[in-house]
């Protein structure tokens, strides 16, 4: 591989990961999973403490 191919060829890997860092960007921000996640283990962790004390 001649060095201008090994150029266009890591321009190329270059784009494809920022195209993939960009989407799981937008993929996350659209998603609301780590907040379900948090209140429903913030949920469960008061539901025991209540049980544990009461």
């Amino acid at each position: 591989m001649t060095p201008e191919e090994q150029t266009a060829a890591d321009q190329k890997m270059r784009d494809e990961i920022a195209r993939l860092r960009d989407e799981t960007v937008r993929i996350s921000e659209r998603s609301n999973m780590p907040e379900l996640v948090c209140g429903i283990t913030y949920t469960a962790a008061l539901a025991t403490l209540v049980l544990y004390y009461s």
